[in-house]
Order: C-alpha cells, then structure tokens, then sequence
C-alpha cells in the first residue's frame, strides 16, 4: 500500500496495518525455513528468524535495512498441506510535509496458528516525510511459533 499527500494524520486509536499481509512471497519462501515435526523455524526478514525446537537453520535475514521495500516471508512448517503464518505487508509513506502518528503504523507477522509451525517475519514501513511528530507506535515485528510442547 502506497498513502502519497502533503500531510498525514493517523489518529489516535487509529491505525494502518499490513499485519499478515504478506502478497508477494514468491522471493523468500521457504528459504532456510525448516519444517520439523518437534517445531519449526521463524521466518527471517529484517534479521534471522527464530530456531525451531531442536532445529540449528533458521530463516535467513534478507532485505534493506535503510530502504525497506520488501514484505516479510511465512514461517516454516512440518504438516502438509498447511502452510506456514504469513509474513507482514509492505508500507510506503509519502508525507511531503508532515506524518502525525498518535494511532499506530504496523507490518507485523502472524502468530503461529498450526502445530509446531514457525512465525511469520515482520514486513517493512518505508518513510518519507519533511517532520514527524506524535505519541504513536509504528511495529514492524515477526509473530511468534507454535509451542511444541502442548503436543508431547
């Protein structure tokens, strides 16, 4: 999603988010992402994702950290046919004055939803703005996996 005007303001108790979103994954899937039926890996984006239980691979880091463009990438898992949570969305924030944030921007991950799956990576919020000002939150985070233990 691309918000391109001279000013922006997101509220409080407002919000823009790309939590989940991921809709090019073609570049990172799967890519050092391992499935493991004690646990799986997270995905890597911004850095490397989180080892899986018993595992030593995780999800690679990829990306740019002063230009990020890219969305974030699934996590890993062992069960066919399921896949693994998605990754965060992409965020492009032009404000050719001035960004108010008194809500929150986010591109985070999703939580593991699938049995000793890994957590999506966090996406990327990019932007650009002459002033930024307010009391808000902007989270780019990886969600977290699934506790194997639970399934012993």
């Amino acid at each position: 999603m691309i918000l391109d005007y001279q000013n922006i303001t997101v509220e409080p108790f407002g919000f823009l988010a790309a939590d989940g979103y991921t809709t090019d994954i073609s570049h990172r899937v799967g890519e050092n992402v391992l499935g493991h039926v004690s646990g799986s890996s997270g995905a890597g984006h911004g850095g490397h994702g989180g080892f899986g239980s018993g595992r030593k691979a995780f999800g690679a880091a990829y990306g740019a950290f002063k230009k990020p463009l890219l969305s974030g990438s699934n996590g890993g898992v062992s069960v066919y046919p399921f896949v693994g949570s998605q990754g965060g969305g992409r965020l492009k924030v032009l404000a050719h004055d001035t960004l108010s944030i008194d809500g929150s921007l986010s591109a985070k991950g999703k939580n593991a939803e699938v049995p000793r799956s890994g957590g999506g990576s966090g996406g990327s919020i990019l932007i650009y703005a002459s002033r930024i000002h307010g009391d808000g939150q902007i989270i780019v985070n990886g969600g977290s996996g699934h506790s194997a233990a639970s399934y012993n």
